[in-house]
C-alpha cells in the first residue's frame, strides 16, 4: 500500500485468483500483448483510489509470486473488463445501459509503470475519480500434486508384480 503524505492510502491491491487455467488467450495493454493459452495463471488487482480528491502522483512497488506476463490497464477498461468472468473475483465492472464504469478507471497520460518479465510492478500514478484499476497477470507455480510422489513406488511394486508373474510361467 502507498499513502498520499496525508495518511490516506491509494494505491491498494490484492490477489484475485491463482491457478486458474486459461484456455484460450488473454489479450493485455502491456507486457506480453497476448498472454499465450494452455497455461496457469495468477490474477492480481492494484486499485489506485482518489478517494474524492485529485492526488499528488504516488510510487509504489508490487511484488508478485510469479513473473508478470501483462497488465490490464486501459482508460476504459475494456480488456479487465473481457477478463473479469475468468480472472476477476467478486468485483466485476460491467458496462450497463451502454456506459462503461470503467470510464477513466483505467491508466491515462500522467500514469507509468516499470517491471514488465519480473515479479515486481514499479506503478506511478495521479488518480482521478473515480480511481484506476489495474489488473495484473503472473505465471502462477503450480504445485505437484501430493499423489504424484506416491505413483513412483506405486508403479515400481506393479512392474515388480508383472516380473513375478513372468517368472512363475
Amino acid at each position: 500500500m502507498s499513502t498520499d503524505g496525508n495518511g490516506r492510502y491509494v494505491q491498494n491491491g490484492f490477489d484475485e485468483q491463482k491457478g486458474i487455467f486459461i484456455g484460450s488467450a488473454l489479450n493485455a495493454d502491456a507486457g506480453v500483448r497476448s498472454i499465450a493459452r494452455n497455461q496457469y495463471v495468477n490474477s492480481h488487482l492494484i486499485f489506485l483510489n482518489t478517494k474524492g480528491n485529485t492526488l499528488a502522483s504516488t510510487t509504489a512497488t508490487w511484488e508478485f509470486d510469479g513473473k508478470i506476463l501483462g497488465i490490464m490497464l486501459d482508460t476504459g477498461g475494456n480488456l479487465m473488463e473481457a477478463s473479469d468472468p475468468l480472472l476477476a473475483y467478486a468485483n466485476y465492472f460491467t458496462n450497463t445501459g451502454g456506459l462503461s464504469t470503467f470510464n477513466l478507471a483505467g491508466f491515462e497520460s500522467n500514469d507509468s509503470y516499470s517491471g514488465l518479465g519480473t515479479n515486481f510492478l514499479t506503478v506511478i500514478s495521479k488518480a482521478r475519480e473515480p480511481g484506476d484499476r489495474i489488473r495484473v497477470v503472473t505465471v502462477s507455480e503450480v504445485p505437484v500434486p501430493a499423489a504424484l510422489w506416491l505413483f513412483a513406488p506405486a508403479l515400481m511394486g506393479f512392474l515388480g508384480y508383472v516380473e513375478s508373474l513372468k517368472q512363475r510361467k
